[in-house]
């Protein structure tokens, strides 16, 4: 059952929706999994560490998209409905 307060970055687990790599770093969008059901609960992560920001809510998908495609070429952007 999704929860509809912003769980812990601890709980569960993270699983990647996007990646792409960039001449330096490796740039992924990963969404939190509690009790085998996604979470409205996004993260971008760079080079294997998470971002200070996260993303919960309905729109998150979309926020976490744009904060991928700050990282990455235009030809590697993706639209919050691949999240």
């Amino acid at each position: 059952m999704k929860q509809y307060t912003k769980p812990s970055v601890r709980e569960g687990h993270w699983e990647t929706r996007a990646r792409a790599e960039t001449l330096d770093n490796i740039v992924e969008v990963k969404v939190q999994i509690i009790d085998n059901d996604w979470q409205d609960h996004y993260a971008v992560y760079v080079n294997g560490k998470r971002q200070r920001t996260t993303y919960f809510g309905e729109s998150a998908h979309y926020d976490a998209a744009r904060a991928f495609n700050d990282h990455v070429h235009w030809s590697q952007m993706i639209t919050g409905d691949e999240l």
